[in-house]
């Protein structure tokens, strides 16, 4: 069974509650026994601190019009939220690995992955620290995160960074993805999740259009509208005719 670990972009900004879609489907794979969901302190703590982020860049506006809001209370709420709200998909929120400050300095000075070029990275080193050690352990770990300081994609397809997998005595124990909607993707349909014939007429018409160019579009809905006027008009005349 595979340990799936969420970095907080899959969280900030996207699906602040984990209420989406994509989160959903990864908690029916959860919930049946197929991989479990791992989401570190530090991923939480970092979503808290977006939300944070943005809630004093709204208290900076509402202050102009002398609208109150208590942004510690506000914060505070959200974090109970988000802990509950993973929990409730069965996800598990471990305490951080504990990395020396020598390795994390020489990590930095270094640039080594997940590390960018400026030495940024510090949260990332400690959602890698939980991969490796998990995969070190024996679990296959599935790392989804949309920072490349993990990872770049070839061929559309995210693939671990060399450097990063040099570090595993199994390079192929950690595999990465750039979202969960990717990662669920990647996965076999489970029996019954095969969609019935109309479903699949459904999607390719979807699809259809949405492949077709702008201005076709705009023709078509001309169109469609132009149709419903007439259609319309029609009706009115008939009523005054009565």
């Amino acid at each position: 069974m595979p340990t799936v670990i969420v970095d907080s972009n899959q969280v900030v900004s996207s699906d602040w509650y984990v209420k989406g879609p994509a989160w959903q489907e990864l908690a029916e794979h959860c919930r049946a026994g197929a991989l479990q969901i791992v989401v570190p302190q530090v991923v939480v703590k970092e979503a808290v601190g977006k939300f944070r982020a943005k809630a004093n860049l709204a208290l900076g506006h509402l202050s102009e019009i002398k609208v109150p809001l208590d942004v510690v209370l506000l914060c505070s709420q959200y974090e109970d939220s988000l802990r509950a709200a993973l929990s409730g998909i069965g996800a598990t929120m471990p305490p951080d690995v504990c990395i020396d400050v020598d390795t994390l300095v020489h990590r930095a000075t270094m640039r080594m992955k997940p590390f960018n070029s400026a030495g940024n990275g510090f949260r990332d080193t400690i959602v890698w620290a939980h991969a490796k050690s998990r995969a070190e352990a024996g679990s296959q770990v599935v790392l989804i995160s949309g920072d490349k300081g993990f990872g770049i994609d070839h061929d559309g397809v995210r693939r671990l960074d060399a450097d990063l997998a040099d570090e595993l005595s199994d390079p192929s124990s950690v595999t990465v993805f750039s979202s969960i909607r990717d990662y669920l993707k990647s996965l076999p349909l489970r029996d019954g999740d095969e969609p019935d014939a109309d479903t699949q007429a459904a999607v390719a018409a979807i699809q259809a259009i949405i492949d077709d160019d702008v201005a076709q579009v705009e023709i078509n809905v001309a169109i469609a509208l132009q149709s419903a006027t007439t259609v319309v008009s029609g009706r009115v005349h008939r009523r005054g005719d009565r």
